[in-house]
């Protein structure tokens, strides 16, 4: 039992395809290069690391297409539903840290998360 826990910057890249460095630029793999990158293929998985108090996630790069096929009319899951997450926890100030966010989806449909991103940033700033 360790009373003084570290606690480990993560950079999460969310996708259900490509590598790290297939989605994200050499940029910002040198601007979070002490982090720990963690490559995702489940808003699920991604979701962990948010809620460990072992992490603070400083860094997520979006896909929206996460190849999952929703069945029974159930609603598809993609990288929005991250965002919505995210969005969420730092409304209700559970995230210490707000991470970086980029969007390296190039289906159109990942407009939405640009926007929420964009929107956020100003809401954050404002407050």
């Amino acid at each position: 039992f360790m009373k003084n826990k570290t606690i480990i910057e993560v950079a999460i890249v969310l996708d259900d395809l490509r590598s790290i460095d297939q989605s994200v630029s050499k940029n910002m793999l040198n601007k979070y290069k002490d982090a720990e990158w963690k490559l995702c293929r489940t808003v699920d998985s991604a979701i962990k690391y948010f809620d460990s108090a072992m992490c603070n996630v400083v860094f997520v790069s979006f896909d929206h297409d996460l190849g999952i096929i929703p069945e029974n009319g159930e609603k598809e899951i993609t990288g929005n539903d991250l965002f919505l997450y995210i969005e969420e926890m730092i409304f209700s100030e559970k995230l210490s840290v707000i991470p970086e966010m980029l969007v390296h989806s190039s289906n159109p449909s990942s407009g939405k998360i640009k926007l929420g991103i964009e929107s956020l940033r100003k809401r954050v700033n404002n407050s």
